[in-house]
């Protein structure tokens, strides 16, 4: 009767320890994937390691390319996005303020004058 008795004081504790390694896991994942790094590799360190394994996310710090880049600084060019053709063929009129053909001389919404292509000849 006793040896029953301990394996479900040893059963109840080992689930309990395991729930609790699933809980820091979670922190210390929730942690990473605020600072941009993995989040399930951030919930092994801390299903594993414990408190350490959160003490490590923390101490590793947020991930180089999730901070944002200093003001005026441009990023590099293979990470710009592409130019939008239809931004590059349109302009706003100066007058109702909606886009306009580059090559139209008149904006069809209100009628003004566009500054658009010279005229040939000139």
């Amino acid at each position: 009767m006793e040896s029953t008795t301990d394996t479900t004081v040893l059963i109840l504790i080992w689930l309990a320890a395991l729930a609790l390694n699933v809980l820091i896991g979670y922190w210390a994942g929730k942690v990473g994937r605020r600072n941009g790094r993995s989040f399930g590799l951030c919930f092994c360190l801390g299903f594993f390691l414990g408190l350490i394994g959160v003490l490590i996310v923390y101490v590793i710090g947020p991930a180089y390319d999730s901070r944002p880049a200093p003001y005026g600084v441009a990023p590099p060019p293979d990470q710009c996005p592409p130019p939008d053709p239809y931004q590059q063929r349109t302009m706003v009129c100066g007058q109702c303020g909606k886009l306009v053909e580059r090559s139209a001389r008149f904006c069809p919404y209100c009628g003004a004058r566009v500054a658009g292509p010279a005229p040939r000849g000139q």
